[in-house]
């Protein structure tokens, strides 16, 4: 598995359910939104848990960084020259890349993949 892959082993997706979650929670518990301090220690293991989400989030923003340089960098290696970069099966990619005007010169038949 690639790690720059995004659909890889830690995005920012996680991270957001991870802080959107106890967020939840230290609601339910009494916490408000904009606090100086945190003065309750039942909240410290959950904005713990909180930091790691958002630290998940800035790795997952990093890995889509990354990703892009890499994608720029090996452009040429990298491209399609199939017509059919994610092996579509629907019609959309049965016809050529870029479409001629007319599409499809008969009208294709439909039936399961």
């Amino acid at each position: 598995m690639n790690i720059l892959d995004p659909q890889g082993p830690v995005g920012a997706a996680e991270g957001t359910i991870l802080i959107d979650s106890i967020a939840i929670m230290l609601a339910i518990l009494g916490m408000t939104r904009r606090m100086q301090h945190y003065d309750v220690p039942e909240w410290r293991p959950w904005l713990i848990i909180a930091a790691g989400g958002a630290v998940l989030i800035t790795i997952g923003i990093a890995l889509q960084i990354a990703q892009l340089a890499v994608s720029i960098r090996r452009r040429a290696e990298l491209r399609d020259e199939t017509g059919d970069p994610w092996d579509g099966r629907s019609l959309e990619w049965a016809t050529a890349s870029p479409p001629p005007v007319f599409n499809f010169a008969i009208l294709p038949l439909r039936c399961r993949l």
